[in-house]
């Protein structure tokens, strides 16, 4: 078949033939012994090396493990989620993240993403919701997994919202590590009658704690803010498509659920549509240990089942908590810890099931729900989710790990009362419940169990219960559960066909109602999706780019850290622009005069240039705006101008032309020669201070704050939040200058000494509220010293000239400083732009060569090329 298709419909390398291309794909394919398992998490094998899936390559367990290890923060109350969104590789010794975004990898798939999610922000439903969305398209663009938990926290506030979408990189049952999530998206409409029920239980969480049967120690004192409601899916893509889940809970960090709460809802149609597709499979008939069963499951299958469904989500994944300084799950419990989530929130489910609390909410009116709800559990767990597996095979997913453990682990420690045994019937299987007051004992002592593992990171108890009861299958027992289900000839999962929705306009192309079609054939429904959605490459190879995305802030490609390390000695931070060092990463080093980045692209310490650089890259490339990218290089300037003339140029201004009257050129010259002497000094300083701080991982220079990137959200948002403000500019103008209602500025304190003159004051127009948040903290910092430095100290140096001798001190310091000082900053102007120059310029070159000329050994497409191309030669000729 494949030698006889076009040559141009196949995913062939540049210069391959048909037949390499079939050498290539047939072990792939055929090979039992090439990928034979998508998730392997056996205890002998070796979690990343032994698993067939794309988010690892040419790694071991151990190598990824210690990669994390060093940037994981022991300690950390709010952990990134570090790996959520991107690819480790190993190349030439070197381990380096290439992350899913814009401008990364799944770039031309992520841009479609947040095409129509820009869309949706025009459309949403309130400010919550369009917040979330905002964030979750900055999230896209930069990668920025701190910006992932922003938009978790934007995403659980909203409470109101009609219409919901669950979008992103987020569950990592596909890693056998725990690190890498699959992309998942959700889009649903709340029930609003069906969601009154699990509403109930969301509002009784806090009972439900108090009465957990967990250790004091382990419960939370306030559990915050569970919003549950009950969804109809309109439309699944990714993981959930097209087998479904039917509950979720997110967000998964247990920082954003301990201190911002959840949300927890059930899939009600999803659950519906099983249901009523279970009731003719003759799966309960066949199963089932007596007609009583049958019946019971009839009358109260669905309600037990939705009961389930909700505590498991909305009090089960929502309670108790980790001991102070124990790591997250995955970091404590590995490959354990999906497994054991699961189990922990199915228990409490469970251990609450027939619980008198349900009746007196008004949830069930018997506790037969309850008796349906334990034994429809102990039929799937010992028995019918034994026919998903091949002859032969371990149990791997991490929800059958969960369901066997519980059962076995339950069958074993109530042997001896017989609560639950499993009996033989004309050589059929069936699992009869003798006691349930003592099942319901005994999910209690497991559920406190496993809180207990969780809570205090036990990984060899955890791996103790998951091994002995969770993964071994009985080949007996299971080759009898495949043969009675190959007579009721059904297929171990079930898929759901997307609807269609169709716009219906009238004469003027205006939407006027939407038609939902339910396309019958699930194979022509795949074939198109993969016609119209299909935008990725062949050989995705990622995108190229200077830099990658490591959680918490942009690091340089095939480098992890700082080459100037914390611990160096502090003159390597006065010579660091001429040190000739070597980056660690690479085999030969580096030597980087006046330059923000080193042609391995390693970081050297400098004063934001490199950021000012990458702004520029960004503006241009990355379809940011332009005033985007010019807002940043004008932060990055005054900070370089600030530091400059502060420090370097003041005493010489002092010494030269103190009290003396001179020309507008000379503010502007003399500075000059001083500022190029003193730039190349004052950045290296900066990095002194910078690798103090941990929470600004990129470590250039002290002027090099994170958020300066375009593509961050502050500075993505500044121009709206500066329209925001526009207002109360206007508003301040016409109650100052329109009604003398207020005043523009405060003065606080003026006086002269001898011939010299200070004066204290405050701006206090709105406008400057839009300043201080585009700039934040750290500059607004800067910019207030040099306001300090020029009216406090450099203008009491000056002097007073005859002229101004006989004015007031607020007279003459603002003549002074408007005929005079102001200058000052002219020529530290100039000496910025000089530097900015100087930094830019091999930024530029190399962009250049790296966009023109890749060197990447894998070909890039013409169209993206031409692309390029086309940038460069549009941005050289304006």
């Amino acid at each position: 078949m494949v030698r006889g298709s076009e040559n141009p419909l196949l995913p062939l390398e540049k210069g391959e033939s048909v037949a390499a291309l079939l050498q290539r794909l047939h072990p792939v394919m055929f090979d039992p012994r090439v990928d034979a398992k998508r998730v392997n998490k056996d205890a002998t094998a070796d979690l990343i090396a032994d698993s067939a899936n794309n988010f690892y390559e040419n790694l071991t367990q151990v190598e990824v493990e210690t990669f994390y290890e060093k940037m994981i923060s022991e300690g950390d109350d709010k952990p990134i989620s570090y790996g959520l969104n991107s690819k480790l590789i190993k190349e030439d010794g070197v381990i380096y993240e290439k992350t899913w975004k814009i401008g990364g990898m799944y770039t031309e798939a992520i841009e479609r993403i947040v095409y129509w999610l820009e869309k949706a922000v025009q459309v949403a439903e309130n400010s919550k919701q369009r917040r979330a969305l905002e964030l979750l398209i900055a999230y896209y663009r930069t990668g920025q997994l701190r910006t992932f938990d922003h938009y978790n926290i934007a995403w659980v506030a909203d409470v109101d919202s009609q219409v919901d979408v669950i979008n992103g990189f987020i569950e990592v049952y596909g890693d056998a590590a725990g690190y890498r999530a699959a992309f998942e998206s959700v889009v649903s409409i709340r029930d609003l009658e069906a969601s009154e029920r699990i509403a109930k239980i969301s509002e009784a969480a806090q009972w439900f704690e108090d009465h957990s049967s967990i250790m004091d120690a382990h419960k939370k004192e306030k559990v915050r803010g569970i919003s549950a409601k009950v969804i109809n899916v309109v439309m699944e893509a990714g993981e959930t498509s097209p087998a479904s889940p039917i509950g979720i809970n997110l967000p998964n960090a247990n920082w954003i659920r301990s201190l911002h709460g959840s949300k927890s809802v059930n899939l009600a149609n999803i659950v519906h549509a099983y249901d009523e597709a279970s009731k003719s499979s003759g799966i309960l008939e066949e199963f089932a240990a007596t007609e009583e069963e049958v019946l019971l499951s009839k009358k109260w299958g669905a309600l037990s089942h939705n009961l389930h469904v909700d505590m498991h989500e909305v009090i089960g994944h929502a309670s108790g908590k980790l001991n102070p300084g124990v790591g997250t799950p995955k970091e404590t419990l590995k490959s354990y810890a999906s497994t054991l989530e699961e189990a922990r929130a199915d228990l409490v489910a469970l251990y609450f099931a027939m619980d008198q609390k349900l009746i007196d909410m008004g949830l069930m009116t018997t506790t037969d729900v309850g008796k349906e709800a334990y034994q429809s559990y102990f039929r799937n767990g010992l028995l019918v989710q034994l026919h998903r597996l091949e002859m032969g095979d371990n149990i791997e997913e991490d929800h059958m790990r969960n369901r066997q453990l519980i059962c076995k682990w339950v069958l074993e420690k109530g042997a001896d009362g017989n609560v639950v045994t499993m009996e033989k019937r004309n050589g059929k299987t069936y699992v009869v419940i003798n006691d349930y007051a003592a099942l319901t004992d005994l999910f209690g002592q497991l559920l406190r169990e496993i809180q207990r593992i969780k809570s205090e990171g036990d990984y060899a108890a955890g791996k103790v219960l998951v091994e002995n009861y969770g993964v071994k299958v009985d080949r007996e027992l299971h080759q009898e559960v495949l043969d009675r289900v190959v007579a009721l000839n059904i297929a171990p999962y079930s898929g759901f066909i997307n609807p269609r929705l169709v716009a219906e306009t009238n004469a003027d192309g205006e939407i006027t109602g939407v038609r939902i079609e339910y396309p019958d054939d699930f194979t022509k429904q795949h074939l198109e999706y993969s016609k119209t959605y299909s935008f990725l490459p062949n050989y995705n190879w990622g995108h190229d780019s200077l830099f990658v995305e490591n959680g918490s802030g942009s690091t340089p490609l095939k480098h992890q850290r700082n080459p100037f390390e914390i611990n160096d000695p502090p003159w390597v931070y006065l010579i660091g622009s001429w040190r000739w060092f070597d980056c660690g990463r690479h085999h030969n080093g580096c030597k980087c005069l006046l330059r923000p980045v080193c042609r391995h692209n390693c970081v050297s310490v400098d004063s934001g240039c490199g950021d000012r650089k990458w702004g520029v890259f960004q503006g241009i490339l990355k379809r940011q705006s332009i005033l985007e990218s010019n807002l940043v290089q004008t932060i990055a300037s005054a900070g370089e101008s600030i530091g400059v003339g502060s420090f370097s140029l003041c005493p010489l201004w002092w010494l030269s032309v103190r009290g003396r009257d001179f020309s507008f050129s000379q503010p502007c010259w003399l500075p000059s020669p001083a500022g190029c002497w003193a730039w190349p000094l004052w950045c290296p300083c900066g990095g002194l201070a910078s690798t103090k701080r941990r929470s600004w991982p990129i470590r250039k220079g002290w002027l090099a704050p994170r958020f300066w990137r375009p593509d961050h959200p502050r500075a993505a948002r500044a121009s709206w939040w500066s329209l925001r403000v526009w207002w109360l500019e206007e508003s301040s103008n016409l109650l100052s200058s329109g009604l003398a209602l207020l005043q523009g500025s405060v003065g606080a304190a003026g006086a002269k000494i001898g011939d010299s003159a200070f004066f204290f004051g405050a701006d206090i127009s709105p406008a400057l509220l839009a300043v201080g948040y585009i700039v934040r903290l750290q500059i607004a910092v800067f910019v207030f010293l040099g306001g300090v430095i020029g009216w406090l100290f450099v203008i009491p140096m000056f002097g007073l000239s005859s002229e101004l001798a006989g004015e007031a001190a607020a007279e003459a310091t603002e003549t002074l400083w408007s005929t005079q000082i102001r200058y000052i900053g002219v020529g530290a102007m100039v000496v910025g732009g000089i530097a900015s120059i100087i930094s830019v310029c091999p930024g530029l070159f190399s962009g250049l060569r790296h966009w023109l000329m890749p060197t990447n050994p894998w070909p890039v497409r013409r169209g993206v090329a031409q692309r390029r191309i086309f940038h460069w030669v549009v941005w050289l000729v304006c």
